[in-house]
C-alpha cells in the first residue's frame, strides 16, 4: 500500500488502529501510531516529511515476530483484533482520546545525520563496487569514509 493510500485511510480514522505490513515489519501511521503508543505498546515514533504527499507523517513499527505478543496484549485489554488480510490488520474497541494533533506537534522531525553535501560521501558509497573488492579493500574504504566524516 502506498503512503498516499495509507494517509487517505488515516485521514478519516477516529477509532481504530490500522496496522500495515511492510516487508518483515508492521507499521502504524498517524492516528493509528498515536492510539497504538497510548493503548497497546510504547514504540519509537518517527516524524518524516514525504515529498510524494507533501506533508509530515508520523509512524512507528515492530517486527512481524512480535505480532502474536501484540495480539495477547489486545486480548488482555479486551480490545478487538481483526485480521483483514496478510498485510492489513486493525484493532478496535479501545478508549479514544482526541489529543492526536497536540501529540503530533510535539514530535520533532527526523533528521538524517549525514547530509548529501558531506564531500560526496553518499555518492562514493553508492558507487563503491563492493562485489569486486576484497575484504581488505572494503575495510580501507570504510576507514577513509570514517576519516572524512570525522572532519565534517
Amino acid at each position: 500500500m502506498t503512503i498516499k493510500e495509507i494517509l487517505e485511510i488515516e485521514s478519516t480514522n477516529t477509532s481504530r488502529i490500522n496496522l500495515f505490513k511492510e516487508g518483515i515489519f508492521w507499521r502504524v501511521y498517524q492516528k493509528s501510531a498515536y492510539f497504538f503508543t497510548k493503548q497497546i505498546k510504547d514504540l519509537k515514533v518517527l516524524k518524516k516529511f514525504y515529498k510524494i504527499v507533501n506533508c509530515e507523517v508520523v509512524y512507528a513499527g515492530f517486527p512481524d515476530t512480535i505480532l502474536p505478543k501484540i495480539q495477547e496484549v489486545v486480548q488482555s485489554k479486551r480490545f478487538k483484533f481483526q485480521s483483514h488480510n496478510e498485510k492489513y490488520c486493525s484493532i478496535l474497541n479501545f478508549e479514544v482520546d482526541n489529543n492526536f494533533e497536540q501529540w503530533f506537534q510535539s514530535l520533532s522531525l527526523f533528521q538524517k545525520t549525514i547530509s548529501v553535501t558531506d564531500g560526496g560521501i553518499i555518492q562514493k558509497i553508492k558507487e563503491y563496487p563492493v562485489f569486486t573488492k576484497t575484504p581488505l579493500e572494503t575495510v580501507q574504504f570504510v576507514a577513509e569514509i570514517q576519516e572524512r566524516l570525522n572532519k565534517v
